[in-house]
């Protein structure tokens, strides 16, 4: 990063859901998403969203930069759909970056389910054969449709 903040910013319930996420859109874009912090909010902490988006903004100011994207990665669940409501109704361009609901309930559930769906892949390699770069072709699609995560 040069010692630049990061021009976007993504929020997690859990530091695993961050690890998790990362992994999963790593190879998304060229560069993958260096340009980017990931938070643990330990929870859905409305004070740890506000303090960051906060400090983050202060400090692109003094670089004469702005905050360009800020995503919620939180749990595709009751909770974590209230938290995102709230929080998009101050700031109506915050994504929900939200987990397939058919992997599980948040990021870690969905890594799981797609390396699981890999290994099931890789068996019946010998019937249908993966060409080196096309299972990073498909998490990439697979976080760009279905994530809401963009290019």
């Amino acid at each position: 990063m040069n010692g630049k903040t990061p021009e976007n910013i993504r929020f997690f319930e859990s530091p695993i859901d961050a690890i998790s996420f990362f992994d999963l859109s790593k190879v998304k874009v060229k560069g993958g998403m260096k340009n980017t912090r990931f938070v643990s909010m330990d929870g859905l902490k409305k004070e740890v969203f506000d303090s960051y988006i906060t400090q983050t903004a202060a400090q692109l100011q003094k670089e004469g930069r702005i905050l360009k994207s800020v995503g919620l990665g939180v749990d595709n669940d009751e909770a974590g759909k209230r938290f995102v409501k709230d929080i998009q109704s101050k700031f109506p361009k915050v994504k929900y970056c939200k987990p397939s609901e058919k992997l599980g309930k948040d990021w870690n559930d969905t890594l799981k389910a797609f390396r699981k769906m890999q290994q099931g892949k890789q068996k019946s390699k010998h019937t249908t054969r993966t060409l080196p770069g096309q299972e990073f072709e498909k998490r990439s699609a697979y976080l760009r449709r279905d994530q809401g995560l963009e290019r």
